[in-house]
């Protein structure tokens, strides 16, 4: 067995002072989601991390930059859910 980290003991600090109906994976991790949505459709059963970037012509570093949230938000949602 090992120990939490401390973002993991922040997550499980969230979880015991929720009130139960609203411990949501996106309400625990919400102060980490800077120009991040998720976005989810219930018909399709889709999903969609959106990452707002301020440019109307996108560069090279935009993208890497919205690579890089996407990855982060990924690895938070596991780390949530783990």
């Amino acid at each position: 067995m090992r120990s939490l980290n401390k973002e993991e003991q922040q997550f499980c600090n969230r979880l015991l002072q929720g009130n139960g109906n609203n411990n949501y994976i996106g309400n625990i991790i919400d102060d980490k989601l800077d120009n991040v949505r998720i976005v989810m459709n219930r018909q399709n059963s889709s999903v969609q991390i959106r990452v707002t970037i301020s440019s109307q012509n996108p560069t090279d570093e935009d993208f890497s930059y919205v690579k890089k949230r996407n990855t982060e938000v990924c690895e938070l949602i596991l780390e949530v859910v783990n």
